[in-house]
C-alpha cells in the first residue's frame, strides 16, 4: 500500500464517521488524538510499577500533614501558655513555613572518568537504599515555624505579654520577633 492509498482510505473512513456523526471531518482527527490522550491518562494510572532509584509512597509518622502537626503544638502551647498567672484563657496559632521534609538513605557509588583532554572527572550514581519494597528513611525534619499568635485576657499586661513571648521563645527556639501577643476581646 502505497502512501496515496493510505491517504485515500483514511479519507474514506473519516467520511464515513463524519457521515454517521454529523461532524466536521476536519475535527475527527482532533477528536481521535484527544481520546488516545484521555485512554493513556487512564492507562497510566492502573501502571503501579516502581521504578529503580524512585520512592516509595511516605512512610507514616507522627503527625502526617503539617496542619496536624501545628495543631498538636497550638494545643500544648495553650495548655502551657493558660499555666501563666494572668494569663487567664489563651488562644494559640502557629504558621508553618513549609511541611516536614523526609530524608532517605542513599546508596552512592563514585567512579573516575578520564576525558580525552586529560582532566579527570567524578560521575557519582546515587540510589535509594530499599529494604522490602520501602525507602530506608534516614530522619524527618519537621517543619520549620514561621510565627506564632498568641491572644489571651492579660494580652494588654506587660509582664504577662513577656512571659508569654519568653515561653514561646524557649519553646519553639524562635525569635521573638516571629511571636505576637494580643489582648483578647472582651
Amino acid at each position: 500500500m502505497n502512501l496515496q492509498s493510505a491517504r485515500e482510505k483514511t479519507k474514506e473512513i473519516l467520511s464515513k464517521l463524519s457521515g454517521r456523526c454529523k461532524i466536521d471531518t476536519r475535527l475527527i482527527p482532533v477528536i481521535i488524538l484527544a481520546l488516545c490522550a484521555v485512554a493513556a491518562l487512564v492507562a497510566s494510572t492502573f501502571t503501579d510499577e516502581k521504578k529503580e532509584g524512585e520512592l516509595p509512597e511516605k512512610a507514616s509518622d507522627n503527625y502526617g500533614a503539617p496542619t496536624e502537626y501545628a495543631a498538636e503544638i497550638e494545643s500544648r502551647l495553650c495548655k502551657l501558655l493558660s499555666e501563666i498567672e494572668g494569663a487567664g484563657v489563651v488562644k494559640v496559632m502557629v504558621t508553618l513555613e513549609s511541611g516536614e521534609e523526609q530524608v532517605f538513605a542513599r546508596d552512592s557509588d563514585s567512579s573516575f572518568d578520564n576525558e580525552a583532554d586529560g582532566d579527570k572527572s567524578i560521575k557519582e550514581k546515587s540510589d535509594y537504599v530499599i529494604v522490602d519494597g520501602q525507602a530506608v528513611r534516614v530522619k524527618t525534619v519537621e517543619p520549620e515555624i514561621r510565627g506564632v499568635a498568641v491572644v489571651c485576657e492579660g494580652g494588654n499586661d506587660f509582664t504577662v505579654k513577656q512571659s508569654i513571648v519568653q515561653a514561646v521563645t524557649a519553646v519553639l527556639g524562635i525569635s521573638a520577633a516571629r511571636v505576637s501577643v494580643a489582648q483578647m476581646k472582651r
